[in-house]
Order: structure tokens, then sequence, then C-alpha cells
């Protein structure tokens, strides 16, 4: 395998996989399933504050709102490196009060997903399509 198929693979690979994510989790908090989560229990300061101490309900919602927009984002548009760049800066935000909560594990499950954005990020960049 060459190393451009690779990058392009793996860059594919990445995409797709924030897609999904993004999507499941998105519509997760949309349609207030809380299938994946109960998501009321992760707002903490930092979520209550940006939402102007808003219900659970409507900043969740937003929060959904705006992870299925970025899904489809990444999904029909060329500028997958711009949505990955804002899917991250909204991840910082939870990641603050994934640790003002005491919920280390997802907090460092959140770097991961940073880290991948931040290596999507940049085989896109090094790509020729």
């Amino acid at each position: 395998m060459t190393p451009e198929k690779a990058i392009k693979i793996s860059t594919n690979i990445l995409r797709y996989t924030f897609v999904v994510f993004l999507l499941l989790i998105g519509g997760d908090k949309v349609l207030h399933t809380n299938w994946v989560a109960q998501w009321d229990q992760f707002i903490g300061p930092v979520g209550r504050t940006i939402y102007f101490h808003a219900p659970s309900y409507v900043i969740i919602t937003c929060q959904g709102v705006v992870e299925v927009t970025l899904g489809l984002l990444i999904l029909l548009t060329p500028f997958v490196r711009t949505m990955i760049t804002l899917f991250i800066i909204t991840i910082i935000f939870v990641l603050f009060d994934l640790f003002a909560l005491g919920y280390v594990i997802l907090a460092l499950r959140d770097l991961l997903a940073i880290f991948s954005g931040i290596a999507l990020i940049v085989l896109r960049s090094i790509r020729k399509d």
C-alpha cells in the first residue's frame, strides 16, 4: 500500500467515525431518548454559564443540534477541517465540565476525541485529492 493510499484510508476512517459519533450522540440529545447516556448529569458550571443557566433539556437540545449539524457538515461538505475544529472547541467546554463534576474517565475519552480530531485535521492537510 502506498503512503498516499494509507493517508486516504485513515482519513476516511476518522471522518466517517466522527460522522457516526456526532449523529448518534447528537441525535440522542435532540430526541431526548437518553439511549446513550443520561445527559443532564453531565451539565456542569461551564455548560450552565455558556447557556445562561437555561434548563437542562434546553442545554442538551442545543448541544445535540450543534453535534448533528457538525456531523452532517463533516459528511456533506469539503470543509471537514473547519467542522472538526468547531467540534474540538465545543468538546473542550464539555471537557471542563466533566473534570469539574469528577467524571475523569469520560473527560479522558473526550481528550481522545480531541486528539483524533487533530489527527484528522493533520491528515486532511497532507492528503492529495
